[in-house]
């Protein structure tokens, strides 16, 4: 506790039984090292976790994004580097598969139920009835 601070003052549920405070931090980003410590460029790590940052140029506006892609078999500094280049390489040479969320209901929906209306025998025509309502 502070000079000042007393234990009626002191907001509950802040401080432990040792003085230090129980606040919970938040789950952050935080650079890379290198084993020099020295940040590696692009590197970040987020509860135990790798991600590379990169740009990416959407394709349907062109608009360039930046976007942060979880690493997933990276488990230390030198895999994370490695799969890092892995990235940057598959970018430069234009196959970097799409990065970005989920589309929105409709806009799947319609590609759905085009897909399953052209093919044969796939679904039941009371099954595409229902889809199509619920649409």
């Amino acid at each position: 506790m502070k000079g000042i601070a007393t234990e009626n003052n002191v907001p509950a549920g802040t401080q432990g039984q040792n003085g230090r405070s129980r606040q919970h931090r938040e789950h952050k980003y935080h650079r890379v090292v290198d084993e020099r410590k020295r940040p590696i460029r692009g590197l970040w790590v987020r509860n135990n976790r790798y991600y590379a940052q990169l740009t990416i140029e959407d394709a349907e506006t062109g608009h360039k994004k930046v976007r942060r892609v979880p690493l997933e078999k990276a488990t230390s500094p030198a895999q994370a580097r490695d799969q890092l280049q892995d990235l940057l390489v598959t970018r430069r040479k234009g196959k970097l598969p799409i990065l970005k969320r989920t589309p929105k209901f409709l806009e799947f929906a319609d590609g759905y139920l085009a897909h399953y209306k052209q093919a044969k025998d796939a679904k039941k025509a009371s099954t595409l009835e229902t889809e199509e309502i619920c649409h």
